[in-house]
């Protein structure tokens, strides 16, 4: 159906923009925040080479907030240093 993206984000692009941003000064400090339904395409291995290298080298935090319960744990937690779980509002007392 029109609109529907059928899941599969790449993320490769975003990742490799940011990793490109840690290099200036006004950024070497920065973590990276991902937000995502699961639906990850398993990122490039290049991609995952650089994001370990910054995590050892440049101290790297990266924190995925996983928003529901679908999708590819394993993608996310090859990518994040740090999984955050949000199932639902109504898990932490909000209304719809």
């Amino acid at each position: 159906p029109a609109g529907c993206f059928h899941g599969g984000t790449d993320v490769d692009e975003p990742f490799n923009r940011a990793l490109a941003r840690l290099q200036e000064s006004e950024w070497c400090n920065a973590d990276i925040l991902l937000v995502t339904d699961g639906e990850i395409k398993p990122p490039d291995e290049a991609l995952i080479s650089s994001l370990n290298d910054a995590k050892e080298e440049l101290g790297l935090k990266v924190h995925g907030l996983l928003v529901g319960d679908a999708g590819n744990e394993e993608v996310i937690e090859s990518i994040c240093t740090h999984v955050h779980t949000f199932k639902s509002w109504s898990a932490v007392g909000g209304r719809r």
